[in-house]
């Protein structure tokens, strides 16, 4: 978790995002397509999720909450043209890191940080809160510098000092603590974080960033596009203590898929990320894809299978004490319940759902 210091440090990526556009200039950027980027329901599972199986607040992302709650509303001095082209940008380069990072895959260079074989919550709970803030600063540093000067960028950075595992990780908790604070500066730190990443040749947590970009992405972008950047990593050679990583770019594919109507591929991938969160001890992930599964094992008319995976995913989210996910399985049970004409059990359900939220 995020110390208090550290979380008023990383509200500062939200002045460093907005300091400077992506390029320098910003205007008549497009999602793919040349429409604007969806934050529909539509694109995302009825549980939206983060690459480790962490639920986000899927409203407030959708939103695109800026800094004090108002939404919409881009950099001081833009129009509400010129705000919604810069927001468009930081998505479309964010896409197209991630489009690009598996042709590179063969020719990262050796890791500069040597695995630990720790987690990431091991590293960032064991860091002091400089070393954390020292993180931020860092992947601060490298969203504010433009793309084409990146490598020589972190080339001097690297020299000012050797680099962590907790400079490695601790853009996924930024990340985590800005989502409803300014989402799209998000999409900028994933970017950033990719960079960092592939210059320091960690290819383990590169893809769970990759699932954390593909996550963030599902409420900006067009799920086709994402589908088939996705399934390009998942055929990726795995580097050793990748696992996690795997798990949530399964995941990520699962809720692309099942957006897009591939419910058998949901339904595969799915079952495949859960395997992995269970090899990697993460009930969180667990009942994440069990409740996946249940989603498409309901609109497939497999009523029974939809309810005994609710019931898993219950079970799970019980254990590790989240009640909001609790609340979720409860209220996709009920809608189950209710299909089958069981309308005390759908009542029931319904009821536990309300008294969890």
């Amino acid at each position: 978790m995020l110390t208090a210091g550290l979380l008023m440090l990383s509200l500062l990526f939200v002045g460093a995002a907005w300091a400077q556009s992506d390029d320098g200039s910003a205007s008549g950027a497009t999602t793919a397509g040349g429409e604007a980027a969806s934050g529909s329901a539509a694109d995302v599972s009825s549980r939206p999720a983060g690459p480790d199986g962490q639920e986000t607040s899927g409203a407030a992302a959708a939103s695109g909450a800026q800094p004090g709650g108002q939404a919409g509303q881009g950099q001081a001095g833009m129009s509400a043209a010129e705000a919604a082209a810069a927001r468009a940008a930081i998505w479309e380069r964010l896409m197209v890191t991630l489009e690009a990072l598996p042709d590179r895959w063969s020719s990262l260079p050796p890791p500069c940080v040597k695995p630990s074989g720790r987690s990431a919550e091991e590293v960032v709970s064991a860091a002091s809160e400089s070393e954390q803030s020292a993180a931020v600063e860092l992947t601060a540093s490298i969203m504010q510098t433009p793309p084409a000067e990146r490598e020589q960028r972190m080339a001097v950075l690297r020299q000012q000092r050797p680099w962590t595992e907790v400079d490695l990780w601790i853009a996924g908790y930024a990340i985590e603590a800005l989502q409803t604070k300014d989402f799209d500066v998000t999409g900028r730190i994933a970017e950033a974080w990719l960079s960092l990443l592939a210059h320091c040749g960690r290819r383990d947590v590169l893809l769970f960033a990759a699932g954390m970009g593909f996550y963030l992405s599902s409420l900006r972008l067009l799920p086709e596009r994402r589908l088939a950047a996705t399934e390009r990593w998942l055929s990726l050679p795995l580097p050793p203590q990748s696992t996690r990583g795997s798990a949530s770019l399964h995941g990520q594919y699962a809720r692309t898929a099942f957006s897009l109507g591939k419910n058998q591929a949901a339904l595969a991938a799915h079952q495949k990320a859960r395997s992995l969160y269970k090899d990697v001890g993460s009930k969180v992930g667990q009942g994440n894809s069990w409740f996946g599964e249940a989603d498409v094992q309901f609109r497939l008319g497999a009523n029974e299978a939809a309810l005994n995976a609710y019931r898993n995913a219950r079970s799970l989210y019980i254990d590790v004490g989240d009640k909001q996910g609790q609340g979720h399985s409860w209220f996709g049970e009920a809608d189950v319940q209710f299909l089958l004409g069981a309308n005390e059990a759908a009542l029931n359900a319904y009821r536990n759902a309300r008294s969890l939220y």
